[in-house]
């Protein structure tokens, strides 16, 4: 388990410096946005397994299991949001996105509570899961097929070969993090006993790494100009994080001082809040 938790720190950084690398080097484009939002999804997603995984107390390991599925949701959404936008001219609006969004929306108020995930012991071992986790698991299939299908239409009318080949990117990033998950999360647990599942999520840093390289390629970035922005953002994101947490736990132990919620599960509701 030390080398899948070494594995998932490693992913879940190069996830969050990639979403923040695709924001900043054009903020105001929206292929560039959802690209982030997908890749701080997976930030996400990663690093909840990671705390499961390091979880020795039971009712943490529960509480970060639970939201293990919210990664998962909110990547494939965005993809799919992601193919719509990518090479197309037509606007997607932020109301067609929201009654898209409508399904995760409803779920994740639920993701906290034994209709995601019963029980669970230290260290993320003996998993047992409720009845939303099925229906939850279905819709972000739903969302990736809807994906690959506009992916696979796009591929069919590309008008170049350079836009045929950003399309081939994504679909070899794809295969990448299909098979080497399918390897571990289906096949190896078939034939021998080991703990390969949880090496799974991360080969989904191989899908990130492709799509960001689908968008950049071909173009000339200053980055010079990247680097100073995200400095930039960096320290302002951390001054709002320190000052924002402080009032929050501030305000908690007032209102509410004898709450038996950790230090860890705040800093995480407020990073998930932010």
């Amino acid at each position: 388990m030390v080398i899948a938790n070494i594995l998932f720190g490693f992913t879940s950084l190069l996830a969050l410096v990639l979403a923040l690398f695709v924001f900043i080097a054009n903020p105001r484009k929206g292929v560039n946005r959802s690209l982030a939002a997908l890749l701080l999804s997976i930030f996400l997603w990663l690093v909840t397994n990671l705390a499961t995984n390091l979880s020795a107390d039971p009712r943490l390991a529960l509480f970060f299991a639970r939201m293990t599925l919210i990664g998962p949701l909110f990547f494939t959404f965005f993809f799919m949001i992601f193919t719509e936008i990518f090479q197309s001219t037509k606007k997607y609006t932020n109301k067609k996105m929201l009654i898209e969004m409508v399904p995760i929306l409803a779920l994740v108020p639920l993701m906290p509570t034994s209709l995601n995930i019963k029980s669970i012991g230290p260290y993320g071992a003996e998993t047992v899961v409720g009845p939303l986790y099925t229906p939850a698991t279905i819709l972000a299939v739903i969302y990736m097929i809807r994906a690959v299908v506009k992916l696979y239409l796009k591929y069919s009318k590309a008008p170049t070969a350079a836009a045929r080949m950003q399309v081939k990117y994504i679909f070899i990033g794809i295969l990448g993090a299909f098979i080497p998950s399918l390897i571990t999360n289906a096949i190896l647990p078939v034939f021998v006993e080991s703990d390969s599942f949880l090496y799974g999520p991360n080969s989904v840093i191989i899908l990130a790494v492709f799509m960001t390289i689908a968008i950049v390629k071909h173009r000339l970035l200053d980055i010079r100009l990247i680097v100073a922005r995200s400095i930039t953002y960096v320290l302002l994101f951390a001054a709002v994080l320190v000052i924002y947490g402080i009032v929050i736990l501030g305000i908690g132990e007032f209102v509410l001082p004898e709450t038996k919620v950790t230090v860890i599960e705040r800093i995480f509701y407020i990073a998930f809040a932010l």
